[in-house]
């Protein structure tokens, strides 16, 4: 992506079901998070940029996230 102007836009939509999704469009990046009906959360990130893998699909299930070995050191 060039380095022109970025904006942010965030909404709060619907799927099908009802259930609530939070979109946010951030240039580069549109990220998607919602709470899928067995209760764990999806935060649905995806890259605009072509250099970039594409998507990231991270999910949460009441787990912390593990450190890196850097900061759990420190």
């Amino acid at each position: 992506m060039g380095t022109g102007p970025v904006t942010v836009t965030v909404e709060l939509m619907e799927d099908a079901a009802g259930c609530p999704i939070a979109y946010t469009d951030a240039t580069a990046v549109v990220v998607f998070v919602y709470q899928q009906p067995g209760g764990t959360y999806v935060i649905d990130i995806h890259a605009r940029d072509d250099t970039a893998a594409g998507r990231v699909l991270v999910l949460l299930d009441g787990q912390p996230l593990p450190l890196p070995a850097s900061a759990a050191a420190a």
